[in-house]
């Protein structure tokens, strides 16, 4: 077959160019320098709503959200305050917001701390969840920017600009609203 000898494209598999490999490689190496110069980045986490029901209409929701408040794992952080949800009949729902560190704290194992306060405690769900680098690229870089008075320009340009922005809305999210116990 005459056919399968030509080769349309100009590549021939059986060469190496070994320049473009010597090249190839440097690229590689002094990009894992460059990774591994950085250092491990921000810590991920997330802002979750969870709602608390409790039991009867008469439960003392300012005694259940201490409760739910005092429990300490690291990477938790609760918000100062929680919200009072009408159910049904007079019975309210605690809402409370927490920041947690993804790697550290698993919503499964908060949900069983939380329930086992069961004599106040009948179910706890998540109500929402999202992430907190999301919620800062929804809000917008520059507006972000501007709460917290960093001079930035409208359109971010290098990866590293935007590493220290995600930062700073990191810990603006987590500082001044919610209170580390």
């Amino acid at each position: 077959d005459d056919d399968e000898d030509i080769d349309l494209f100009g590549s021939d598999d059986e060469e190496v160019d070994e320049e473009a490999e010597k090249l190839k490689a440097q690229r590689l190496a002094e990009y894992q320098a460059k990774k591994a110069a950085k250092g491990p980045g921000p810590a991920a986490k997330s802002m979750v709503t969870f709602e608390v029901k409790p039991w009867e209409a008469d439960t003392d929701l300012d005694e259940l959200e201490k409760m739910v408040q005092g429990i300490d794992m690291d990477g938790l952080v609760w918000a100062q305050a929680g919200k009072r949800v009408p159910v049904a009949f007079g019975v309210k729902k605690l809402q409370i917001n927490a920041t947690i560190e993804d790697a550290k704290v698993s919503t499964d194992d908060l949900i069983d701390k939380i329930t086992e306060f069961e004599d106040h405690v009948q179910s706890v769900d998540i109500a929402a969840s999202a992430y907190m680098i999301r919620k800062f690229l929804a809000v917008g870089a520059s507006h972000v920017a501007g709460l917290l008075a960093a001079p930035v320009s409208s359109a971010v340009s290098s990866a590293d600009s935007l590493e220290a922005l995600l930062e700073a809305a990191i810990s603006f999210f987590t500082s001044g609203i919610f209170v580390s116990k």
